[in-house]
């Protein structure tokens, strides 16, 4: 309530500076002034308004306190802006660094464009459940850009190229990456270049083949 109270005085202060307080009242001896600190204090609001009450009414009826006091109250608006855009700018990247956070909690093992698929144990065949498989789709998000994939031993082939696309239930290729395996220790790893943003959400498959070979395909949800 201070505060308030103390914000519709200042608004006097400004109402009488419009009435020529600053020029009509000259006191060129300082008497009866409080001096600069405690003006400075005023226009800042380090003072209550108990503090600051007994000093109006000598604004009104001394020029050169009312014009030292609106320099320092244009200061320090000045530094509240300031403080205030500080603020804002800190609280918008604190919201980012949480958003970023949550987003690397849900997907620890993800890069900002680089997904890494493990398929080595889910090889779509007749001796799998199909049905598990696609109740439980592989996943990548469409910020991917790059794709690591671990392979299955039935596909790799050291060193040669391998084709990979993003495929429709009809078996239309809506993406197609190409690359050649290699190993990392006793893994082989294929990695394409895969734009999954340019793609809608939604249900698709992943295939896999040496090139002219028919599609090894895994369920995938674009999200």
């Amino acid at each position: 309530m201070d505060q308030e109270t103390f914000g519709k005085e200042d608004q006097c202060l400004l109402d009488l500076l419009e009435q020529g307080v600053s020029r009509d009242f000259p006191n060129p001896e300082r008497i009866g002034c409080p001096g600069s600190s405690v003006l400075k204090d005023i226009a800042y609001r380090k003072l209550g308004l108990a503090e600051v009450k007994p000093w109006l009414q000598h604004f009104g009826t001394c020029s050169p306190c009312f014009q030292e006091f609106s320099n320092f109250r244009v200061k320090a608006a000045s530094l509240r802006r300031r403080r205030y855009a500080i603020a804002g700018v800190a609280a918008v990247l604190l919201l980012s660094l949480a958003g970023w956070l949550w987003m690397k909690a849900l997907h620890p093992n993800r890069s900002t464009d680089t997904e890494i698929l493990d398929l080595r144990e889910l090889i779509v065949g007749v001796d799998q459940d199909v049905e598990w498989a696609e109740a439980h789709p592989l996943q990548l998000h469409r910020g991917t850009k790059h794709l690591t994939l671990k392979l299955p031993a039935q596909i790799h082939k050291e060193e040669q190229a391998l084709e990979v696309a993003l495929l429709r239930g009809t078996g239309d290729a809506v993406l197609v990456s190409h690359g050649a395996t290699h190993l990392e220790g006793e893994i082989a790893v294929l990695t394409v270049d895969l734009d999954v943003g340019s793609v809608q959400p939604g249900h698709y498959f992943l295939g896999v083949r040496h090139p002219g070979a028919n599609w090894t395909r895994w369920p995938l949800l674009i999200v």
